[in-house]
């Protein structure tokens, strides 16, 4: 099977195990790259990545990566080029409940309420450098699965 058809299926597994699992979240996934983008509510982009961590899933969040501009809502980067496609539904498990945890946990930022928000579809250009992946801390990669 062809690389692009490959990860087009992975991407696509993606969305279905976050649709799933995290029903209210909002994702975005570029049309090109290995990675997505999962808009965070009520917590931090660090918060969550603390608690990803402690469960052994590696998270980054967007403000890492962001070189210059305004300050990008608070989300993380789901890289899963080299995520197994087995893995994705414990992986995206295991995010859910870093991100209830990190809720339970962090007190909460200051935000547009949901309904305001433009997200990431109308914020001015920005110079954004993605280098985050989800991993399982640990694992091999199985990218073949």
């Amino acid at each position: 099977m062809k690389l692009r058809k490959r990860y087009r299926r992975k991407a696509q597994e993606l969305r279905a195990a976050l649709s799933s699992t995290l029903p209210d979240a909002h994702a975005v996934f570029p049309s090109s790259g290995f990675h997505a983008l999962l808009e965070l509510t009520d917590t931090t982009e660090a918060a969550v990545a603390e608690h990803a961590a402690r469960r052994g899933v590696r998270v980054r969040g967007l403000g890492e990566h962001v070189l210059q501009g305004a300050p990008m809502p608070p989300a993380l980067v789901l890289g899963y080029g080299s995520v197994g496609r087995t893995a994705l539904p414990s992986v995206v498990a295991d995010l859910r409940d870093s991100i209830e945890a990190a809720r339970s946990t962090s007190p909460t930022p200051n935000r547009t309420p949901r309904g305001r928000s433009q997200g990431f579809r109308r914020q001015p250009p920005h110079r954004v450098r993605v280098v985050g992946v989800v991993t399982r801390i640990g694992a091999r990669s199985r990218c073949n699965q």
